[in-house]
């Protein structure tokens, strides 16, 4: 993401603390905007449906409204030595709890774990064998196991993951699935996988 758009989306972020964020989606829409709404940070904490007439008493749009936790501001600040908003960091916490090594598999696979830093949910993205992959649904979940072993990450209500990902098209029956996890001030962290079998 360019520099200058993080340090928008930073002030926005924080001239937004205490309020509450909103999006909206087509009815049939709303499932995969859930899904892209939590993998990018935004973990929707309540959905509403709302329906009004269409300029006719009988056509109606079915929306759905969601009420969303905003994320703390980015704090832009400078990794030293990279020239990327991206920076690679071991530090980050977290963990890839499945699959595991040996899994097999049939159908869709379950990804599962927690990243998390303190103040901050990372984001978290899937990949098959070093590709990213769009899961089918994505999910933040409570990790109070995390918050009684490390409570210096704060609030872990949403610092897990769950992920639905279908088999890739093309993929061996043998792969590698891991997990990113990335922070809004750009630090990375790719956290090593398993070899799974698809059967």
């Amino acid at each position: 993401m360019d520099p200058l758009n993080l340090k928008r989306l930073d002030a926005a972020l924080a001239a937004s603390r205490g309020r509450t964020g909103c999006a909206i989606a087509f009815e049939q829409d709303a499932g995969a905007v859930e899904t892209t709404l939590a993998w990018f940070g935004f973990p929707v904490r309540r959905r509403t449906p709302l329906a009004f007439p269409f300029f006719s008493r009988d056509r109606r749009v079915d929306l759905v409204v969601f009420e969303l936790a905003l994320p703390p501001p980015l704090g832009m600040a400078p990794v030293e030595g990279v020239a990327t908003p991206w920076a690679v960091d071991p530090l980050l916490y977290g963990s890839m709890d499945g699959p595991v090594e040996g899994q097999q598999v049939r159908g869709d696979l379950l990804v599962r774990g927690w990243a998390r830093e303190p103040g901050e949910d990372l984001l978290v993205k899937i990949l098959v064998d070093g590709a990213e992959v769009v899961p089918a649904s994505f999910r933040r979940v409570p990790r109070p196991d995390v918050a009684a072993a490390l409570p210096q990450m704060g609030d872990c209500t949403s610092a897990g993951y769950e992920a639905i990902v279908p088999r890739p098209a093309g993929a061996p029956d043998e792969v590698e699935v891991s997990v990113q996890f990335r922070s809004r001030s750009g630090r990375m962290r790719h956290y090593p996988g398993a070899k799974i079998r698809w059967k």
